[in-house]
């Protein structure tokens, strides 16, 4: 089920569109994927989608409802330039499944463009969701060191700190890139990538800041 609110509809004129145009627009999403579409009005005079059929058509459903009805985001994520092709995948394989995952549109500029940076647009969640999915594909050709610590979703706060400051501090100081899912990734494990000594520190500083965190929570109950 898809909810767009008042303030985020594509068409907020109701006198000049009417409720029929994002009718259309459904109708349309409806030939085009395949899927089935029920609309119904919420309690804030939002629009709520039920969706429905194969896998595979509702995926693609999803991916043009946030793109023509709820109002869109951009974002840009920097990897190395030599890993946009794996982001691509074989003819564009790769990217496609991507998209429809995260239900965004992902831009990687041509190989002639020097520019090593990724532009994506969707809703904040999808945003997110490619972006952390871009680094971790980043990671895993990163030839450096790599290393996983699974680490209680409800712990990830105290490693980011408010607005990601403390884990960008943590990656000035060591030199390593740390890989924390966002909250609407429902993924434990954080993905620690650069030189072996680097990766090293990273981890203690993450481990140390998880084991504070369990023993102060330990203490409360007692």
């Amino acid at each position: 089920v898809f909810h767009v609110p008042l303030e985020e509809r594509k068409y907020k004129d109701l006198n000049q569109f009417g409720e029929g145009d994002q009718a259309k627009v459904c109708v349309d999403i409806m030939h085009k994927t395949g899927a089935h579409l029920e609309l119904s009005l919420a309690k804030d005079q939002g629009l709520s989608i039920m969706v429905s059929g194969k896998l595979d058509a509702v995926m693609k459903a999803r991916k043009e409802i946030v793109s023509r009805l709820q109002t869109q985001a951009s974002a840009t994520v920097a990897i190395p330039k030599e890993h946009h092709r794996f982001v691509i995948g074989k003819n564009g394989e790769k990217l496609q499944e991507l998209e429809l995952k995260t239900a965004t549109k992902i831009q990687i500029p041509r190989p002639d463009d020097p520019s090593n940076q990724i532009k994506i647009s969707g809703t904040k969640e999808g945003l997110e969701k490619a972006k952390h999915e871009i680094l971790l594909i980043s990671a895993e050709q990163d030839k450096r060191a790599v290393e996983r610590v699974n680490i209680d979703k409800v712990y990830h706060p105290f490693i980011t700190g408010p607005y990601n400051k403390q884990v960008g501090e943590m990656m000035q100081e060591t030199g390593a890139r740390v890989n924390v899912p966002p909250p609407s990734v429902n993924k434990t494990e954080i993905v620690i990538t650069g030189e072996k000594e680097q990766v090293a520190l990273a981890v203690t500083m993450i481990k140390k800041i998880y084991e504070e965190k369990v023993s102060q929570k330990l203490n409360d109950y007692k």
